[in-house]
């Protein structure tokens, strides 16, 4: 207990060399007891990773936080593992970990599915806009154009399991959990290997309820269709993506 007092006073003065040196010692031990005790070591995982990525080794931070996400599945049921797997695929993407990266997220997305559904709830609603807002960075960053730039805030370690919370976050617009499958299907797409990601997207999203989300899927089908030379299928995927388009149109005239 010494010893983790000390590293959180060398954390809370930016001693961040100082501070990881004492977790890496003390972690395995902590952990030992925090699940004697029921207690989950989640606060000390995550100062460690932060420790990490001010020291510009964000592999490390992301290890720190994956671990800590499986040490406090396993002491407690509640969704905070999930924000600290989401942590850990931000800081996997700064490692340069695309593929690291995708399947963390798509634990995260998964396991998010199983909580229940509440946007009044605070802690639930503020890790779905973080995670939202995580994927959503990413898929800006790493998809589009060459300029490797977003025109969101750029996430911070230890963001989506930030304890701190406003309820002002309970007045911005939801948003369907399919768009993260869709931004998620993207990333995929770009890396070019597996489509893992993709299918469980089309198994989980409404995507028929909302017309451009649906136009969008259709579209990464049909890339899918070119990319892997399925030609005999094109043409029954371009007539689908032509109706799909026609019903995006309508549905954009309303608004």
């Amino acid at each position: 207990m010494i010893e983790e007092e000390q590293a959180v006073i060398y954390f809370r003065h930016d001693q961040y060399q100082e501070a990881l040196d004492i977790y890496e010692r003390i972690l395995p031990e902590w952990y030992k007891a925090s699940k004697r005790f029921d207690v989950s070591p989640l606060e000390e995982y995550r100062r460690a990773a932060i420790c990490a990525a001010n020291l510009g080794d964000w592999k490390k931070a992301a290890i720190f936080l994956e671990d800590g996400a499986n040490k406090t599945k396993e002491i407690e049921k509640s969704e905070r593992y999930i924000c600290l797997n989401a942590d850990a695929v931000f800081a996997y993407f700064k490692a340069g970990r695309i593929l690291g990266c995708i399947k963390l997220l798509l634990r995260a997305l998964q396991d998010f599915e199983t909580l229940p559904q509440n946007n009044n709830d605070l802690k639930y609603f503020t890790l779905k806009k973080r995670l939202e807002h995580t994927i959503k960075w990413i898929w800006q960053v790493w998809c589009l154009g060459e300029s490797g730039t977003s025109n969101l805030f750029e996430p911070y370690v230890g963001f989506c399991s930030d304890p701190t919370i406003n309820e002002a976050i309970l007045n911005l617009p939801d948003c369907p959990i399919g768009y993260s499958w869709l931004h998620l299907s993207r990333i995929e797409y770009r890396f070019g290997h597996e489509t893992t990601v993709f299918q469980s997207a089309l198994q989980t999203t409404d995507r028929e309820q909302y017309p451009i989300m649906n136009y969008w899927f259709s579209f990464l089908e049909t890339q899918y269709e070119f990319r892997n030379k399925t030609f005999d299928n094109l043409p029954q995927r371009i007539y689908q993506l032509a109706q799909v388009y026609s019903s995006m149109k309508k549905a954009s005239a309303k608004w």
